[in-house]
């Protein structure tokens, strides 16, 4: 069994002031119903563990149940740092369980090829993580 765990309990204190980035909406849907879609549509993840903040955790909820994302077994609370929301996602695996796809909501490109790319990887491996080419900032000093 393939179980994806998606991280939503960052704070976004990069982002706009006030808004967190898994609920800002792009195209008129929120950043993480792509990672949602993306991942309740592969063939080969049979579960989703979402992993919120305090804060987001009745909307992602409710988005959820609104978008009838069915892979999604629970909502669990993340905790303050990333790797704490890993390892509360982990901890809640069922027994069945025997690769773990984990992803951060507030990356909403993920698409059908990458999360298969990565399940063989892994599969063959042992373990896989995805990466992208570097990419440079220009920036313009005035």
């Amino acid at each position: 069994m393939v179980t994806a765990i998606l991280l939503a309990a960052g704070k976004s204190l990069r982002f706009i002031k006030g808004r967190n980035k898994v609920l800002f909406k792009i195209c008129g849907k929120p950043v993480i119903y792509y990672s949602l879609l993306a991942l309740s549509r592969h063939p080969k993840i049979d579960e989703i563990i979402v992993v919120s903040s305090l804060e987001t955790l009745s909307k992602i909820k409710r988005l959820i149940k609104g978008y009838r994302i069915n892979k999604v077994s629970k909502v669990i609370l993340g905790g303050k740092e990333r790797k704490d929301s890993v390892s509360s996602g982990l901890k809640e695996l069922s027994l069945k369980t025997s690769l773990v796809v984990i992803h951060d909501a507030a990356r909403p490109f993920i698409n059908s090829k990458i999360i298969t790319d990565s399940i063989l990887a892994a599969k063959k491996r042992g373990a896989a993580v995805v990466g992208v080419p570097l990419k440079y900032t220009v920036k313009e000093h005035i």
